[in-house]
């Protein structure tokens, strides 16, 4: 019974093993670069954040009009897009190189099929990483300014409700802003 109970073991995925994967810590930075726009200013920025070994990098009023997920310089990066007047625009952007978690002989490897947009706005983005049985949120709010303009209690209760709706109870989620 013993012999056929290792056997049986060899042949399943070793990452649907939930006792033996270990989410590993990430290193994380919130930047407002008050835009990117530019293309050497986005290289130059994930190419510092690379020497720093961040891992996950949340960015606000990137200006960015390309939303979606997409690879650039080692990174996969999820975009909201910025709004019609080239405003706001967040972004969550991972290091290719991260490992967020490992079983007890290996690093489970991220990819960009992992990642998805649960939602996004120009001001809010939620993206889940979902590989076997590791899975967590990021959420990135580019939260208003004081200028006398904004209905604030309004927003944050709409940002709540965004939030709740699209985040599962019980996962982790690492809140940015």
């Amino acid at each position: 019974d013993i012999l056929s109970e290792a056997f049986d073991r060899c042949e399943e995925d070793p990452y649907d093993l939930l006792e033996d994967v270990i989410m590993r810590p990430v290193l994380g930075c919130q930047y407002n670069p008050r835009s990117l726009a530019a293309k050497w200013d986005r290289k130059s920025l994930l190419t510092n954040a690379s020497k720093c070994r961040v891992d996950i990098l949340c960015l606000q009023e990137t200006r960015n009009y390309k939303s979606g997920i997409y690879m650039q310089e080692g990174w996969i990066i999820c975009s909201s897009g910025c709004n019609e007047k080239r405003m706001y625009g967040v972004e969550i952007a991972f290091r290719c190189k991260a490992v967020f978690a490992s079983t007890h002989d290996r690093n489970i490897p991220i990819s960009i099929d992992h990642f998805s947009i649960c939602y996004a706005d120009p001001r809010l983005i939620i993206v889940k990483y979902a590989y076997k049985c590791v899975e967590f949120y990021v959420v990135n709010i580019h939260a208003p300014y004081k200028d006398g303009t904004h209905k604030y209690v309004a927003y944050w209760k709409s940002v709540t409700a965004t939030v709740c709706k699209h985040c599962n109870l019980g996962i982790p989620t690492l809140v940015c802003m």
